[in-house]
């Protein structure tokens, strides 16, 4: 009952300190953060736990790449290169890890290679799934895009008199390997 729910704006800094010292009861955190805010939390003797909103039935898209219409229309080659190498990448990340962490921490010395190759390993089973394995990196699973459409749609108070199509664009997918 989001009546019974007392809702803080805090700096997004100070929200696992609260959380761990149980200043809150919750926080809105990535779900790939999970395990990372764990170990911290175990130094105040807690444990932190996710819920997972695919946990509780809400099968919507979690993370997009989005451009606007007139980037889409003045930039495509820019667009289509940038897709190509997020692509790139991310297969990559996948096949080599480790190598993954080492270039980027060689990039980032300021960056634990520990921490990093923890978060990569995270947040992979979150680019690569079911639903990848089903529509392919970088498309879409249409029926996915309409919930997602409707949820977001009544969540942020707009309008659904468009279509759950007008929101995405393949024109500039990159070819498969």
């Amino acid at each position: 009952d989001i009546g019974k729910i007392k809702i803080s704006n805090v700096d997004a800094a100070a929200m696992a300190g609260l959380l761990f010292r149980k200043k809150i009861d919750a926080a809105a955190f990535l779900v790939t953060n999970q395990e990372f805010l764990d170990r911290q939390a175990s130094r105040f003797g807690e444990h932190v736990v996710a819920l997972r909103y695919a946990d509780y039935g809400l099968e919507i898209y979690g993370q997009c790449i989005a451009a606007s219409e007139h980037s889409i229309a003045t930039h495509a080659d820019v667009l289509k290169r940038f897709l190509r190498a997020t692509f790139k990448a991310r297969l990559y990340a996948l096949g080599n890890p480790e190598k993954t962490v080492s270039i980027h921490t060689h990039a980032y010395p300021e960056i634990d290679p520990a921490d990093a190759l923890f978060s990569l390993k995270a947040v992979l089973p979150y680019l690569f799934n079911q639903v990848t394995d089903k529509s392919g990196l970088g498309n879409f699973d249409l029926q996915r895009v309409k919930t997602t459409y409707e949820i977001v749609a009544q969540a942020q108070g707009l309008p659904t008199t468009g279509s759950y199509l007008d929101v995405i664009d393949t024109s500039l997918l990159p070819a498969r390997p």
